[in-house]
């Protein structure tokens, strides 16, 4: 799967990382649900042994239990600083006569590091042996970035992820902008997210010079550099 830059929609305000009770590992995670501002509330995780207090919502405000004190913060809603990948589980949602079950799936991110201006491939790769169409779809802050259906697309130059199960993106130019968090979704034929998606942490890194080109350049060299047929990035 390719996409050009000027394909990519990005969104400049910040978004929380989550998606459902998906949160990704190491960044703050606010609890998709919430209790109203007059109704007492308690949210617990389900343990082995039984049920563990999270913390407690009065007049409108969340307040952490003890072993969640400095994870949680005081708060209108259930905020995460930072969450662990053993956060991942059940939790129970109480708010006076209501109850709500809320699963919670920690994604781990697979980080892809590159310079400005190279080839960044983001890793995607589902089965598609079962499925007589099959949709792969790549979001950015809750944007869609790129999607492909195999029975609607096939001569886009995607088909082989059909056989091959790899729907990687692929930047041809990665551009500082284009840093951040990439979702990679499987859909059925009737569009709906079938599994946990995968998640790409992408890093892009300012494209840096040895030194002394630079100095070569201020100090007027540059003709006597070209004779000497000495190549860098420099003279691109």
């Amino acid at each position: 799967v390719s996409a050009s830059s000027p394909l990519l929609l990005f969104v400049a305000a910040f978004t929380r990382l989550s998606a459902d009770g998906q949160p990704v590992l190491g960044n703050s995670f606010t609890f998709p649900q919430n209790c109203k501002n007059d109704e007492e509330g308690k949210l617990l995780r389900a343990e082995p042994h039984g049920e563990v207090d999270v913390a407690v919502h009065q007049r409108g405000v969340w307040t952490p239990a003890r072993g969640y004190r400095g994870r949680i913060f005081r708060n209108s809603s259930i905020l995460f600083s930072r969450i662990f990948y053993n956060d991942s589980g059940f939790y129970l949602l109480r708010c006076d006569s209501r109850k709500m079950r809320i699963q919670v799936t920690v994604l781990v991110p697979f980080n892809v590091t590159v310079k400005e201006g190279e080839k960044a491939s983001l890793p995607c790769y589902f089965s598609t042996a079962d499925n007589k169409c099959v949709s792969a779809r790549w979001e950015m802050n809750q944007q869609v970035v790129f999607e492909w259906n195999s029975c609607k697309d096939e001569d886009n130059g995607t088909a082989d992820g059909r056989l091959s199960g790899d729907f990687s993106l692929n930047l041809p130019h990665a551009r500082k902008e284009h840093r951040g968090y990439y979702f990679c979704y499987k859909q059925n034929e009737d569009g709906e997210k079938e599994r946990d998606p995968s998640v790409v942490r992408l890093e892009v890194k300012k494209r840096s010079y040895p030194g002394f080109f630079f100095f070569f350049l201020i100090a007027g060299y540059l003709p006597l550099l070209k004779m000497l047929n000495v190549s860098g990035d420099v003279f691109n």
